[in-house]
């Protein structure tokens, strides 16, 4: 049924090292390209409910005469799919190289990832860390809001197609055999076989036609089944079962939030309640407070066993792992630091101003003596630095930062009814507390700016607002 190790490709450019693992559409080798020097995976075109090989030849049959020409136009979108694929060039997502003809069937050669899956690290070692599964999700959320953007749906985001490589820093999106092709006005450009994976699939694909208009809903579905994964090791309810609520009602652990209310929007039973594009799903995480396919009508598959899925190949004795299994640490980012030492140094200048305009204001000999011009200067420096503290303290998500900016906003508010008590002088105070402000909040926004939206202190973060719970 499958080729041997030793069997020759495409006059010799390909030499077939093993096999990595079949599935229901087909088998994938461990090859080596001979002119290139490297390993690669090819998938075969292969569905092993219909096809059959001749051992001496390693010709492939389609089946009977009247499943032929169903097996024809699948490999013809075989064929589309990978051209499809290849076209998208993003760091997240698997690099197919090449496709050909041979052995009455197709071929996709693309690059072999040294790793294994989230299915099989989960299946081993048990749940991920929420920080780390999070980081997941914006690599692979990435890698879907790309392949959207050009009008493609992979329709089969799960686990055992994430892969986890360089040591587990790296997620990336592989197996587009379900994917489609939508053109400009949302209909589909080419059609796929009939599958689901449970647990991972939404309603919308076990519906006729339920995935022929373009729609980034599905895959997000898809995405947040493999976040509830990653967090709780457990597969989600079928999409069946779920109906009866609207979708999944609860996410239990000691999770974030903002996770768990990203996790049960982003499934709902009806695409239209949930977000509408990968950016949408990824700012609700953000705002956090601190199987192969089954092939309805071939075949039943569980969730692949170790070595199973086609890119997984061998267990590799030095992968260490996702990193973030251990628990999280919490640190300021180099950039928040050195904006807090600029911001004191800021703050120590206009402190000194303002003890200086009080001792002066409060002397006998001023004629001012008993006014509460001092005190004002005194409050209005003191209120400007706790409350931008504060700022800082709550984009990184640490606790007492919503409770200092609270208090240095009081300050400030009793700074500025005492300022507005008596006329032009306490204008001008208001003026000079407007003026004190701005080297200050220059500082944050300039380097939240530069900072983009890497890490937890965001441009992003500081212009949508504050985050929506206390922690």
């Amino acid at each position: 049924m499958q080729l041997k190790p030793g069997t020759i490709l495409q006059d010799g450019k390909y030499e077939i090292t093993r096999v990595l693992g079949q599935g229901g559409f087909g088998i994938t080798y461990l090859a080596e390209h001979s002119m290139m020097n490297r390993q690669v995976c090819i998938k075969e075109f292969f569905v092993k409910e219909y096809c059959d090989r001749n051992d001496a030849t390693s010709r492939v049959s389609l089946g009977s005469k009247g499943n032929e020409e169903l097996m024809r136009r699948y490999m013809a979108k075989f064929i589309k799919e990978a051209q499809t694929v290849a076209r998208l060039s993003h760091a997240h997502i698997v690099n197919i190289y090449d496709s050909f003809y041979e052995n009455n069937t197709t071929y996709a050669v693309m690059e072999y990832i040294d790793g294994c899956t989230l299915a099989e690290w989960v299946r081993d070692h048990g749940p991920i860390s929420e920080e780390l599964a999070v980081d997941y999700m914006h690599q692979i959320g990435a890698a879907l809001s790309y392949a959207h953007a050009r009008r493609v749906t992979h329709l089969d985001v799960k686990p055992s197609n994430v892969m986890l490589a360089e040591g587990g820093k790296k997620a990336i999106l592989i197996d587009f055999g379900m994917a489609k092709h939508y053109g400009e006005s949302g209909e589909q450009t080419s059609s796929t076989p009939v599958g689901v994976s449970h647990g991972y699939a939404p309603l919308e694909q076990y519906q006729s036609g339920g995935v022929k208009g373009f729609s980034p809903a599905t895959d997000i579905y898809a995405l947040a089944a493999t976040l509830y994964f990653a967090l709780t090791g457990e597969r989600p309810a079928q999409a069946a079962e779920l109906m009866l609520h609207d979708g999944l009602q609860r996410v239990d652990g000691d999770f974030s939030l903002s996770v768990k209310e990203a996790i049960l929007a982003a499934m709902r039973s009806h695409k239209e309640e949930r977000p509408q594009s990968v950016e949408d799903f990824l700012e609700l995480l953000d705002a956090r407070d601190d199987s192969d396919v089954i092939i309805l009508s071939v075949e039943d598959d569980p969730e692949p066993e170790i070595g199973s899925h086609p890119n997984s190949g061998p267990k590799i004795s030095n992968f260490a792992g996702p990193v973030g299994t251990q628990k999280k640490k919490v640190r300021l980012p180099l950039v928040t630091i050195i904006y807090l030492a600029l911001g004191l140094l800021v703050g120590a200048f206009l402190i000194k101003v303002s003890i200086e305009g009080c001792v002066e204001a409060w002397s006998p000999s001023s004629p001012v003596f008993g006014s509460l011009s001092g005190l004002c200067l005194v409050l209005s420096t003191v209120g400007a630095i706790m409350a931008e503290a504060g700022i800082v303290l709550m984009l990184c998500k640490w606790r007492c930062g919503f409770w200092l900016f609270f208090s240095g906003g009081l300050i400030l508010m009793l700074w500025a009814a005492l300022a507005f008590n008596d006329g032009a002088e306490r204008i001008m105070l208001l003026i000079w507390g407007a003026l004190m402000s701005l080297p200050v909040y220059g500082i944050t926004s300039l380097i939240l700016m530069i900072k983009g939206k890497q890490g937890v202190s965001g441009w992003k973060q500081l212009r949508k607002g504050f985050p929506r719970r206390i922690k």
